[in-house]
């Protein structure tokens, strides 16, 4: 199943979800297509709505459009502002402090679907390029401290997250090099100061 598939997905419920799987592989067409057909809210036509604005400016200047569409990362970003527009406007769930969580998950869509193309950025702008990726990690880990939780079993699990994002960092950095015993030792630092915080933790509850 396609990523798309996966987002819109949510918006059905799972025996319909079965059903139209069914149907798809039938017909031979997409599943997200019959998933928009068969949806209770205004997505589909919401999305129709913004897609046909975006068309209307690609018209006013085509020549600059179509130079841009060569790159993978602007088609990403065409899709991604349709479909992100639409998702706010029609909410996946009923619970509105629930929500702001589904559309955390776009976040992480629409970085997924852009770094895999930085190959395609010209060499001459990959060094700002590489500037406003790798700035996203640093906002991303001068930010932790803000992840947290007041359940414990929630922040052991935030911890366990949190050492795991710190290992591939170190093991990506590493590798660079074939630092291999370099890896082993970070690896095993994280570890012990992992098992530190969780014994702490523990502690605090008992």
């Amino acid at each position: 199943m396609t990523k798309k598939e996966d987002f819109i997905g949510f918006r059905i419920s799972r025996e319909l979800k079965t059903s139209l799987e069914k149907k798809a592989k039938e017909k031979g067409v997409s599943l997200s297509r019959l998933i928009e057909e068969n949806l209770n809210d205004t997505y589909k036509s919401d999305k129709e709505h913004i897609t046909h604005l975006i068309a209307q400016k690609e018209q006013e200047r085509p020549v600059y459009w179509e130079e841009l569409y060569k790159s993978p990362i602007a088609k990403e970003f065409r899709d991604y502002v349709g479909t992100i527009f639409t998702e706010f406007s029609n909410p996946i769930s009923r619970n509105p402090q629930y929500q702001p969580v589904i559309l955390l998950l776009w976040i992480n869509h629409i970085l997924q679907s852009t770094i895999k193309h930085f190959d395609t950025v010209p060499d001459e702008y990959k060094r700002e390029a590489a500037d406003k990726f790798l700035a996203i990690g640093e906002t991303l880990v001068n930010g932790l401290s803000n992840i947290k939780a007041e359940d414990s079993e929630t922040e052991e699990h935030i911890i366990n997250l949190k050492k795991t994002l710190a290992e591939k960092a170190c093991h990506h950095f590493t590798s660079l090099a074939f630092a291999k015993d370099s890896y082993k030792t970070i690896k095993a630092e994280l570890e012990k100061v992992s098992n530190d915080l969780l014994n702490e933790l523990k502690d605090e509850i008992a």
